[in-house]
Formats: structure tokens, sequence, C-alpha cells
């Protein structure tokens, strides 16, 4: 479900990017904020809600970033 869920989300971020150029569009999808990370996760700490907002900040500092969605590698899968 979260797959498809994040797939969702990715293909609106494009889309509307398209749509609404010269506008900017970017997504976040944090995942698990403040919580253990799953076995899954690619990533060795849990998101905090700091990290949440300097994403953000990051996307919005950068004019050069649009149709991204940042997810916090929590939708990678398993490398192994």
């Amino acid at each position: 479900m979260w797959g498809t869920l994040h797939g969702a989300i990715e293909a609106l971020a494009r889309n509307a990017a398209y749509e609404l150029g010269p506008l900017r569009v970017n997504a976040v999808s944090p995942g698990g904020i403040g919580v253990h990370p799953a076995n899954r996760q690619l990533i060795a700490h849990p998101g905090q809600p700091d990290d949440v907002a300097a994403m953000v900040i990051a996307l919005m500092a950068n004019p050069a970033v649009t149709a991204t969605v940042v997810d916090g590698g929590e939708f990678l899968g398993d490398p192994g």
C-alpha cells in the first residue's frame, strides 16, 4: 500500500509541476517521524520534525528544484 501511495504522490508532484510551470512543485513524504525506523528503512536514525523542516527549507531555497519527492529513504526497498 505504501508503494502505491508514494507512487501517487510522486505522480501528483510531477504532473502538477508540468501543468503549473513555471511554478515549482515539490513534495515531502517523510514516513515515520520520531519513531524507531522499520527494518526496511535505509537510514540509521528515525527522522525528527526538524529534519522535515530542514528539507522543506532546502527545497524552497533552491530555485532549480521542481517535480521532486523527498521521502527520507523509506521507500527505496531492500538493497540486499
